[in-house]
């Protein structure tokens, strides 16, 4: 898998890794657009599409490189909240094991289904993750 601070393969191997993002990032952008959520790509240089949104509780739709031989991608959910030097959240793996065709096939129905079920996560469901400060 790719290494937490960028990819180490060749940029022919990350363009094949990132193809199949690029190509359905045009829903993604128009999904964004037409909910007010902002997007980001390949955080840590990784093959990935982000979608955020929320004050208080912070909502994540991710699409993310799973594996990279053969691809697959997964679809994870996170909400989280920061209270008095502790974070809580909940996360899901909303689909997991994409191929490139199911990706693109999928996730304009994936999309609805994660945006309704990240805004229905409130605080009140959220378990403790980590501590934020001190960090042991």
């Amino acid at each position: 898998m790719t290494p937490s601070n960028g990819h180490n393969n060749s940029k022919a191997q990350w363009a094949h890794m990132k193809q199949p993002l690029i190509e359905v990032d045009p829903l993604i952008t128009a999904f964004a657009r037409n909910h007010g959520l902002k997007q980001s790509k390949n955080y840590h240089d990784c093959p990935e599409r982000s979608l955020k949104w929320g004050r208080g509780v912070r909502r994540l739709i991710q699409v993310y490189l799973e594996r990279e031989e053969p691809l697959r991608f997964r679809v994870w959910l996170c909400a989280s909240q920061d209270r008095w030097l502790k974070r809580y959240w909940k996360q899901e793996n909303l689909r997991v094991g994409l191929t490139p065709e199911e990706l693109k096939a999928e996730l304009p129905q994936l999309l609805e289904n994660a945006l309704e079920k990240v805004n229905s996560w409130d605080k009140s469901c959220l378990e403790f993750a980590t501590n934020i400060w001190p960090l042991k």
